[in-house]
């Protein structure tokens, strides 16, 4: 008898390890499963009418009694599931869980919308879309919420114009990002204009880190005309860095040269254009499948400057082969006179 319990409640005898003793009495299984539960949080066993039963943001299927939950739970405004306390994020007045908080922020995490529907806007003539990478940081002495300044900005031009990611080359900013768009239909809507100029509104600016990224459509000419373009821009190398406004420690560590020194053949350039190699953080990165990217320019919020660097794509994809006629080495200044596109136009000083 000594290895045999009576069950306090419905007098069962039962073996001693098949029972629990609780507050100085014996239960068998069911009868513990009326009165108890065990709480994972304490560890212990409460009485059934404190039991919380809950499935988490994380889908866990949790029993708890209600002081732990008061203590170490919150709910998800947005999901309305509980969430350990520490673990949400906080938009306005909401308390979020992670995946809530990734779903309303304004500003998603970095290639989030990859694979995203792209909006088309404009019908250029020259079958040549812009997309636009306009990096800010906050000012030191901005208090504003950066998805606050990001959905601004969305307000002004349309969530099928611009949408936002994080950049991990900036300390307290983000990307404004533009859906493919013609030139004229930027310069008539004023897109640019109403993008920096609500960022410059609401504590943004351009730092060193800052860069002005433009992506131009990858059609069978603009990829033919490359290797003169990037022997070109190699070959001006001085004058592309003062003209860009960048500085040579920011172009060695986000938008290389391909040489060290000048590259002088269209065939050196061909070889490049046609096998990058995963190289992106260039001068032009040729990596995308559907774009071209040109990241040689320094970030701004000035919208003169940012058509004035689109309109110097333009002169060059328009004149290039017609200045690789007239020199093999072709400058700055020839591209001015070929083109009539100058470089202090629109402030573009050097």
């Amino acid at each position: 008898m000594e290895n045999k319990m009576i069950c306090s409640v419905c007098g069962k005898e039962e073996n001693r390890y098949e029972m629990v003793k609780l507050n100085g009495e014996w239960y068998c299984v069911d009868c513990l499963d009326e009165k108890y539960f065990y709480c994972e949080e304490h560890r212990d066993y409460e009485p059934i009418e404190n039991r919380v039963a809950f499935e988490d943001v994380y889908d866990n299927h949790r029993e708890i009694c209600q002081e732990a939950f008061d203590d170490n739970y919150i709910i998800c405004d947005g999901c309305g599931r509980p969430m350990r306390r520490g673990d949400e994020y906080i938009i306005g007045d909401d308390y979020l869980c992670s995946h809530c908080y990734e779903e309303r922020k304004v500003i998603k995490h970095y290639h989030y919308h990859h694979g995203q529907e792209i909006h088309f806007h404009g019908n250029p003539t020259n079958g040549i879309y812009f997309g636009l990478e306009i990096e800010s940081e906050r000012e030191y002495d901005c208090d504003i919420d950066k998805n606050y300044i990001a959905s601004s900005v969305r307000d002004v031009v349309g969530d099928n114009i611009i949408y936002f990611e994080e950049d991990g080359s900036l300390d307290d900013g983000f990307e404004s990002i533009t859906h493919p768009m013609s030139y004229e239909f930027m310069r008539n809507n004023s897109i640019v204009e109403d993008i920096v100029d609500t960022l410059s509104d609401n504590g943004m600016w351009t730092s060193e880190r800052c860069g002005l990224h433009i992506h131009v459509s990858k059609t069978d000419e603009v990829a033919r005309k490359m290797p003169l373009i990037l022997s070109f821009l190699e070959s001006n190398k001085n004058e592309l860095i003062r003209f860009s406004r960048r500085t040579y420690d920011s172009f060695h560590e986000w938008c290389e040269f391909y040489t060290d020194g000048d590259l002088l053949t269209a065939y050196e350039a061909e070889r490049i254009c046609l096998r990058p190699q995963g190289r992106r953080h260039m001068c032009i990165n040729f990596t995308n499948e559907h774009t071209i990217e040109f990241r040689c320019f320094a970030g701004t919020l000035d919208a003169k400057r940012v058509y004035g660097y689109i309109e110097f794509i333009l002169a060059l994809l328009e004149n290039i082969e017609e200045l690789f006629s007239i020199s093999d080495k072709p400058t700055f200044k020839e591209l001015e006179k070929v083109s009539g596109f100058s470089l202090l136009k629109e402030n573009l000083v050097f």
